[in-house]
Order: structure tokens, then sequence, then C-alpha cells
């Protein structure tokens, strides 16, 4: 009896160390809320963009690993969104950019990675008022001290409106059919202004800036206030004037604000000489791109300097005259010329390209020339 029950004891003793250690090894099972968020971090690292905004929409616990993948996936592209168009798959990441289409998912990639982004574009048309006004508010309050560069097409004044505070780190800015009011206040720090078709803006200061280009046909009331905004930023160093409406009366009267400039880069037409033989000196101009393609002949160069040492040349027939000549003697410091001429578009004209080379090293036999010829029908050129 005795040894029945010491048997009795000892399988009891067993089976309690049994469930003991059965319990031992279910609570030794790793559950989600074990893992770290490093190890989070590389799992999300592997989801398409569109399933890491979805992980990132279900709970606090995973975006602080989810912004991290994010960052890691997107960084050094610049985020697209186009609210006004919904498709599948909503959200395609390439090379260069992630674009993200559709109001919601817009909103959810501002609201969880907003500080994370440095690059935007946003395309403002083709939706409602109430939505420009929601997407730029969301804009301002998630990316107002992440964004380095943003480009806006198509908001009205009222998207500004929605704005708390200055996007403080954002250098460059550039606008299509946009209307922020005063840019100096909300992006004080602006070093490169780009304007196209339709941008509006202030004449503001901004005291950092070093680039301003416009690309945009301009009218006698654009013509003032972009004169007003030379006036006010004597500083500029950049100057980019690539669309048409400019003259020699509008340079002639900005000349006085342009002497900080290190580069001009303009284009022109035929009514862009109406001021006969007037000439404009830059004295601290270094590289001067001038595109006279639609001009009917190559006239002469309204302009002098005093520190030119690289030019580029856009003219669909150069032929070396006199004025051109005389503008090479005139800038003894230039030392690389690049023209682009439709002249020598075939390989067959290797002769023209030697002789251009020839006759203006008659005058000019320091010089480094470079010729390339545009291609009819695509936008690339090649060298010759």
């Amino acid at each position: 009896m005795d040894q029945k029950r010491d048997h009795d004891e000892d399988s009891s003793e067993q089976n309690m160390r049994k469930k003991l250690e059965t319990s031992e090894e279910a609570n030794a099972v790793t559950k989600i809320t074990d893992v770290n968020d490093d190890c989070f971090e590389v799992i999300f690292g592997h989801l398409m963009l569109q399933d890491l905004v979805n992980v990132a929409d279900t709970c606090k616990r995973f975006q602080t690993s989810s912004k991290a993948a994010f960052a890691t996936k997107c960084r050094g592209k610049v985020m697209m969104l186009d609210p006004s168009l919904n498709r599948l798959p909503p959200i395609e990441s390439f090379k260069n950019a992630v674009e993200v289409f559709g109001m919601s998912n817009c909103l959810k990639v501002l609201r969880h990675f907003g500080h994370k982004i440095t690059m935007i574009y946003i395309d403002y048309l083709y939706i409602n008022e109430v939505k420009q006004a929601e997407l730029g508010r969301y804009m301002n309050e998630y990316c107002a001290d992440s964004l380095i560069d943003i480009a806006i097409a198509g908001a009205p004044k009222e998207v500004a409106a929605n704005w708390t505070k200055p996007f403080v780190n954002a250098q460059t800015i550039e606008l299509r059919w946009s209307d922020l009011g005063d840019l100096s206040e909300w992006f004080p720090k602006t070093r490169r202004l780009v304007l196209h078709a339709g941008a509006k803006w202030a004449e503001n200061t901004f005291p950092h800036l070093e680039e301003l280009e416009i690309h945009d046909d301009v009218n006698e009331d654009k013509r003032a206030s972009i004169a007003e905004t030379l006036r006010l930023n004597p500083h500029l160093p950049q100057l980019r004037l690539l669309d048409l409406g400019y003259d020699m009366k509008f340079m002639k009267g900005v000349s006085s604000y342009l002497q900080s400039l290190t580069l001009l880069d303009i284009r022109c037409d035929d009514e862009f000489f109406n001021l006969g033989g007037s000439s404009i000196h830059l004295k601290s101009v270094k590289e001067f791109n001038i595109d006279l393609r639609r001009v009917g002949e190559m006239s002469r160069i309204p302009f002098s300097f005093g520190q030119l040492e690289k030019m580029q040349l856009k003219v669909n027939d150069f032929k070396m005259n006199d004025n051109f000549g005389k503008f090479l003697k005139q800038n003894p410091s230039l030392s690389k010329l690049v023209i682009h001429s439709q002249v020598c578009i075939w390989a067959q004209n290797s002769r023209t390209v030697e002789q251009i080379k020839m006759d203006i090293a008659e005058v000019s036999p320091l010089l480094e020339v470079m010729i390339l010829a545009f291609r009819r029908r695509r936008f690339d050129i090649d060298e010759l």
C-alpha cells in the first residue's frame, strides 16, 4: 500500500511539473507586442508603399517603425500628390518620385509621413475649395518643418489662408497657376524661386534669394511686378528670364538692380531689340546664356561685361559676323563658348562646324568652343 501511495504521489508531481512546463512554454511564445521597433522597421521595409500607409493607419504602436521604413524607401524622392485622380495602384514608386493619387491617400501620407518628406509637388487643380483648403492645412501642419523643395500647381489664396506657420526650411519654391500672397512670409529662407504661367507673387524682399527663374510670357503689369522684385533684391546673383515679353527698354530700366548678377539667362525675340544700338553693362556676370532662336537674324548682342567667363548661345543659324567678332573682342576674359545651332543638325555638316571654329579662333585663339546641334524631333542635343 505504501509503495502504491508513493507511486501515485510521484505521478501527481510529474503531471504537475508537465503542466507547469507547458504553461511556461505557452507563456514563452513571442507575441507581436514583444517585437521591438527595429525589427518592425525591417519587416515594414519589405512592404509596398500602399501597405505601409495602411500599417501606419492601424495603431500608434506601428507608427514609429512605419515612418522609419517610409523615410528609408522614399529618401531622395519627390512626393507627388494628385488628389483629383483616383486610380489603381493608388501609390506608385519610381526612381526619383513617388506618385500618390486620390484625396484620402494624399491626406494619409501627409498625416503619417509628412515630417519625413523633404521634396513635394502638390496639384491643387480640379478639386473643390473645401478639399483645397484641407489639403493645404495638412501640408502646413505636418510638413512645415521638413520641406526643402516645394512645387505647387493651382493653389488659390484660400490654401495659404489655412496656414498657421511658415515653412522654415524651404529653399526652392516653384509655382504654377498659384497665388499664395506674401511668399517671403511663408518661405523666409527661399534661395531659388521658379515662377511658371499663372504664378502670382507679391513684390517681396527675399534676403537669401540666389536664383530667380521665370517661365512665363509677360505683359506690362508683370514686367512692372518683376522690376519691383528685382529692385527689392539687388543682391540677386542669378536671373533666368526664360520666356518672351522682355525688351531692351525693360532691361535698361532694371539694369541698376542687376549689378550683383553672376549669371544671366535670357530668351529674346525681335521685339527685344527695340532700342537700336543701346547696350547694357553688367560688371559682375561670369556666365551669360542668350536664346536667339525667335530672332529672325542673329543680331548684335546688346550686353557688355567686365568678368565674363562662360557663354551659351542658342541660335537657329549661326554665322560668324562682325558684330559677334566685336563682342568676343570686348570680352577677352571669356574662356568657354557653347553654341547651340540648327546649322549643324547633320553629321555631313562637320565642315561647317570646323569652319565656324576656325572663324572664331581668328578673333579669340584661346577660346574653347563647343558646338551643339539641335535635333528636329527631339529635345536632346548632340555634341559635334
